[in-house]
């Protein structure tokens, strides 16, 4: 989910419209996966509901996959850029 959040959001950080980009960021390291689910509902303050409906749908099902992930990666399973 996040790879995908990336290629469509990009990969900045800087500016008000990252808010969520910078804190998801900061809690990789940690795996909370609660709390990135959590700012991945909260970037849809960033969409209009009424005119991007789809997306908000998209990105609550992504946080809901984040939130309930259950597999534990071992770092030769991790991709390192």
């Amino acid at each position: 989910m996040l790879l995908s959040l990336i290629f469509n959001r990009g990969g900045a950080t800087a500016g008000p419209r990252q808010a969520e980009m910078r804190v998801i960021q900061a809690l990789i390291p940690g795996g909370d996966l609660a709390a990135i689910a959590n700012q991945l509902r909260a970037m849809k303050r960033l969409w209009d509901r009424t005119k991007l409906p789809g997306l908000h749908i998209r990105r609550d099902r992504e946080a809901e996959l984040i939130a309930n992930a259950d597999r534990d990666y071992s770092g030769e399973t991790l991709v390192h850029l």
